[in-house]
């Protein structure tokens, strides 16, 4: 069974900004499958709409900055790389039942058993892909940062981290040539190069980095004061997007996604908003469900796709606009229950085969020094 959480191990606010951030995944499917890019980026409407759709798009930020303000203390030990096993053990399983269910229950042909294997078997596991690099590489990382002592040095990092990272995002986007391309950029034909955008790939590290100096340089703010900075650089940035989009449909580029700079304050404020959650308050059963519900969250993104497809395809079927399924946004929380519901029971067979692959080795062990000693 899945091991009873312990809540003195843990911190109850990053467990709620662990299971905000799988909400915000959930409901960024929502605009996903539903037609949301499809929508002429014009009108009052639509603006709101992309200021909600580009809310949700801290979900990846408060992920890794998690990741950053939490493994921060590891080092090149055998107990860090062999803690992936967890990670790993769910990911299988999850590709696995995403397969199957793809193959005989969605009967989708072109699905193949190998997709389990090249991480598109669950159809996020692109996530799966980055966070295992990622998390090979934290040592190293953790290295790195403590040969700064200074905090001025950290700071540099952290900065040139996001100046190749991040900055491109919002400096490589404007065509500057082609008449009119400014006012309206989905006239845009070109964009020009100003500066390099070659290592924009590494915006997982630039957050780790993030988190971790979050973790050693704890920063305080009233809770006033953050919601208003939160609310400012949201503003900021789906203005820009709904800028960029101009007359046309909403437009995909470097600047709403996740390597966008413009989304960087938006996470990093809603994380610190996390973490200065005053939560000592919460008795031991909430701790718990929190903790228990924060554990299984990775299993819940993997295998939310299927949800997302069950639901979402039989909206196609009825055949509603974007603005008319926007009554069917409480899916969402279905689709979460549900993920949760279907990932602990994921969780719970992944303890059992872990539990009974270690008292197989146990066995084979003993049963060896058996045979030396009676030797």
């Amino acid at each position: 069974m899945v091991s009873r959480v312990d809540i003195g191990k843990r911190t109850a606010s990053l467990d709620i900004a662990r299971l905000s951030a799988l909400f915000c995944v959930i409901s960024l499917h929502f605009f996903l499958y539903n037609g949301f890019y499809g929508e002429p980026c014009t009108g009052w409407k639509m603006y709101l709409l992309t200021l909600l759709r580009c809310s949700f798009m801290v979900c990846i930020p408060l992920f890794l900055l998690l990741t950053g303000y939490l493994l921060g203390g590891r080092r090149f030990t055998k107990k860090h790389y062999l803690g992936i096993d967890k990670t790993l053990g769910v990911y299988l399983l999850c590709a696995v039942i995403c397969v199957a269910m793809k193959k005989y229950y969605f009967e989708m042909p072109e699905v193949t058993w190998f997709n389990v294997f090249d991480f598109t078997g669950c159809t996020y596991g692109w996530y799966v892909e980055m966070y295992l690099g990622l998390y090979l590489m934290i040592p190293l990382l953790n290295l790195i940062w403590e040969g700064l002592p200074e905090k001025r040095q950290r700071q540099a990092l952290v900065l040139g981290a996001v100046a190749v990272t991040l900055l491109p995002s919002v400096v490589n986007v404007f065509d500057w040539t082609t008449p009119g391309a400014l006012a309206d950029p989905s006239l845009a034909q070109r964009y020009y190069q100003l500066i390099p955008r070659y290592w924009i790939s590494l915006y997982p590290i630039t957050y780790y980095f993030i988190g971790r100096y979050l973790r050693d340089y704890p920063v305080k703010m009233k809770k006033s004061v953050n919601a208003a900075a939160f609310a400012l650089s949201l503003a900021v940035f789906g203005s820009f997007a709904f800028y960029q989009s101009g007359t046309g449909v909403f437009s995909s580029g470097t600047w709403q996604n996740w390597e966008s700079l413009l989304l960087l304050p938006c996470g990093v404020l809603l994380f610190l908003f996390f973490v200065n959650l005053n939560t000592a308050r919460l008795g031991r059963l909430p701790r718990e469900v929190l903790g228990t519900l924060s554990d299984v969250s990775f299993g819940a993104y993997l295998l939310s796709c299927l949800f997302d497809k069950m639901f979402y395809d039989r909206l196609d079927e009825i055949g509603l606009t974007f603005f008319d399924r926007l009554k069917y946004y409480p899916i969402v929380f279905g689709t979460l229950a549900l993920s949760l519901l279907a990932s602990y029971s994921v969780t719970v067979i992944w303890s059992l085969l872990r539990d009974g692959g270690d008292k197989l080795v146990q066995r084979i062990g003993h049963r060896e020094k058996e045979t030396v000693n009676v030797r």
